[in-house]
């Protein structure tokens, strides 16, 4: 039967989370059939017995997927090339999401067909509720937008951020344009793949909705980086010109 999406979890020894993740994304308001690739990156047995505990109670609905990289970055491109669902959602390891995530993602989806569909997150510290919302309906009505008002805004302020998860994307577009993510050892491999995927969109849509929890870390702060000069250097720079010249 065919699926409406994939989503895509790299995993590399986060068993503390791991049950809440595939909980969370199991046990789903969503009626249509869906897909959940689980990418082991040299994972442990723990993870691996969390993970296959799941495919034993749930079936065909999770592909277990073992690699090598060490690299979220090609992990996550390794799930994209065994996708079949016309939508792709990333989903981390150590995070979670609502329980109808990706009913109102899809809904969205259909009801505007936008190229990308963004959501509002929550940001909770290990073992607690959700401690801060990056609102995004403070820096944009819920709605649909072009790409050259979503990254004029990007671009001044960086408030839509970088990260490709809490977002709902269209499968033949990052196939046929060949989007992929860089290893992670070279750079932050989030935002090249995120920019040059809206960079290649006409209509991007939010919801008010809050979907994701982003389980917060330690090691999870990332450093600043100098926007315009990280977007030269990652991403194609007749398509940066492009935008550039537009906003």
């Amino acid at each position: 039967m065919k699926k409406t999406i994939s989503v895509i979890i790299p995993i590399h020894n986060q068993e503390l989370e791991l049950n809440k993740c595939l909980n969370s994304v199991c046990n789903q308001t969503f009626i249509f059939p869906y897909e959940i690739i689980c990418v082991l990156d040299q994972s442990n047995n723990i993870s691996y017995d969390i993970v296959n505990s799941y495919k034993n109670l749930f079936g065909d609905k999770i592909k277990i997927i073992e690699c090598n990289f060490q690299d979220a970055g090609l992990t996550r491109n390794l799930g994209i090339r065994e996708a079949t669902g016309d939508y792709i959602f990333f989903l981390d390891s150590d995070d979670y999401i609502s329980e109808d995530c990706l009913e109102k993602l899809y809904q969205a989806a259909t009801t505007t067909n936008a190229d990308l569909i963004i959501a509002n997150y929550g940001v909770s510290k290990r073992n607690s509720k959700i401690i801060n919302e990056w609102n995004i309906s403070k820096f944009y009505l819920p709605g649909t937008y072009d790409k050259e008002a979503v990254l004029a805004k990007y671009l001044k302020d960086f408030r839509i951020r970088g990260y490709v998860w809490n977002k709902l994307y269209k499968r033949e577009l990052i196939v046929n344009l060949g989007i992929k993510f860089l290893p992670s050892k070279l750079t932050i491999e989030d935002r090249p793949f995120l920019l040059e995927y809206i960079i290649n969109s006409n209509k991007i849509h939010f919801i008010k909705d809050t979907t994701y929890v982003y389980i917060q870390h330690r090691s999870s702060f990332v450093k600043s980086t100098n926007k315009l000069i990280f977007m030269q250097k990652y991403i194609k720079y007749k398509l940066f010109l492009e935008v550039s010249l537009t906003i």
